[in-house]
């Protein structure tokens, strides 16, 4: 791996997205420069590039760090890897001719986070000209996707055309409205933060409605609202994705499907395909532009939810498998289980990201849980916006009211944005939520707090 195509360039420490690849012939001392065309790739650059140089004959690869799933591609590919070189190329080829240095048995540097990117299946199906009829849902979803579009296309707009620096001013957000079309009622619960006491306010809310409630806790991947509301489990389904299955004999490693795999799942090169499983999508592309009709449909679980009650609450818990990244699938089985007809409180992941989107998007309100803190009000506005622009009516609860200042409220009333309810900050209340105590089973003054919030919604 080099910064620059030439022997006396610098060995660039990065291998998956290094500048160059340098192909060199120990015998002669050739040398053919390669640019990688995957130092920008959004996943799986170390995947792409151990590809590029498997392809190209390499057997060695001399560079400073190597990552998890870059190493676990050359060794699949019978590359061997040497880290930790520095220097000039030149330098470290004759060292390694001289000097032979033992290969690496691992990879030198942590696999970095990856985003948990919404499912492919849509964009993969269009770039092989498929064609469906769309579902209303589908219908809604492009509509708000345009929506999105046009937001973001507006904004780039706005700021290109700026000349020179100006006072910011704070862009207004206003409260959308929505009809209700069906009797019953789902509201969503979320936070642009974690632990601002996102699920004690849900499950308290949930627990003292006197109607029927199912609960949903769409938290996958940290989920702890059973921890409060105990729910006694009467059943436990596992959510599967599908993955590729291949059969090599019918293989001719042509690498159509490598090249259609979007987030870097599969790499072919030398005679040989490796899969990484965890990168999958199961967009069902690489079934599709098999020639060889190689690639077969299989199986596996992600996750699983649980279901359970207590007392008139109905329990539907989504978990994610340790290690997994995709949480649409058990999302869209989860939100399955919302009935029109009856009451809905969902609990949220934190934040803004896609698993918080999928879950708020359909939601008659969401309630808006944050801190009196700069860190919250921060937060406040980025939910705030994104409910905006889903077109979903909102309100806010302040928990811990007193340990900051009065921003979260300015903010709340300059925009019109209503705050139903402020939780103090009392140690007591700590106390409770160490022991798994909700508050409406600690005092039973906090039911008649939690009934009144829930008949303001209303």
């Amino acid at each position: 791996s080099a910064v620059e195509g030439d022997l006396n360039a610098e060995v660039d420490p990065r291998f998956g997205r290094a500048a160059y690849f340098l192909i060199v012939d120990t015998d002669t001392m050739a040398v053919k420069a390669i640019r990688n065309p995957h130092v920008e790739a959004l996943l799986g650059a170390g995947i792409q590039s151990a590809e590029l140089v498997a392809r190209e004959g390499a057997e060695v690869v001399l560079t400073g760090e190597c990552g998890v799933h870059a190493f676990d591609a050359l060794s699949r590919l019978n590359v061997k890897v040497v880290t930790g070189v520095k220097g000039r190329v030149v330098d470290a080829v004759r060292a390694f001719l001289k000097e032979n240095p033992s290969f690496a048995s691992g990879p030198n540097i942590a696999c970095p986070p990856t985003c948990s990117a919404a499912d492919c299946s849509a964009c993969q199906a269009a770039s092989i000209g498929a064609k469906a009829v769309a579902t209303p849902e589908q219908e809604d979803l492009e509509r708000l996707i345009r929506r999105i579009t046009d937001e973001v296309l507006k904004r780039l707009g706005h700021t290109s055309e700026r000349t020179a620096p100006e006072v910011e001013i704070e862009e207004q957000i206003t409260v959308p409205s929505k009809k209700k079309l069906h009797p019953g009622l789902t509201l969503a619960v979320a936070s642009g933060k974690g632990g601002t006491g996102k699920t004690t306010v849900a499950v308290n809310l949930a627990l003292s409605l006197k109607e029927p409630v199912n609960f949903l806790d769409c938290d996958v991947e940290e989920p702890n609202a059973h921890i409060f509301l105990l729910p006694r489990y009467t059943d436990t389904m596992e959510v599967q994705v599908s993955v590729p299955v291949f059969d090599l004999n019918r293989c001719d490693y042509c690498g159509q499907c490598a090249d259609l795999c979007r987030f870097n799942a599969l790499a072919v090169a030398k005679g040989k395909l490796v899969f990484f499983e965890e990168l999958c999508r199961s967009c069902g592309g690489c079934f599709l532009v098999c020639p060889r009709d190689a690639i077969s449909e299989g199986e596996r679980a992600i996750g699983h939810i649980l279901v359970g009650e207590t007392g008139e609450l109905r329990f539907y818990g989504g978990e994610l498998h340790i290690g997994e990244q995709v949480v649409g699938p058990i999302l869209r089985r989860l939100k399955n289980y919302q009935d029109v007809k009856k009451i809905n409180v969902l609990d949220c992941a934190p934040g803004v990201g896609p698993a918080v989107l999928a879950s708020v998007w359909d939601a008659d309100f969401c309630l808006l849980v944050t801190e009196p803190t700069p860190f919250g009000l921060n937060d406040l506005k980025l939910s705030a916006k994104a409910l905006e622009m889903l077109g979903v009516p909102f309100g806010v609860l302040i928990n811990r009211d007193g340990i900051g200042d009065d921003e979260v409220e300015r903010f709340c009333a300059s925009n019109d944005i209503p705050v139903l309810l402020k939780i103090p900050h009392d140690p007591e209340i700590a106390k409770g939520y160490a022991q798994g105590i909700p508050l409406v089973r600690q005092e039973t003054k906090w039911i008649r707090t939690f009934e009144h919030l829930w008949e303001t919604i209303q």
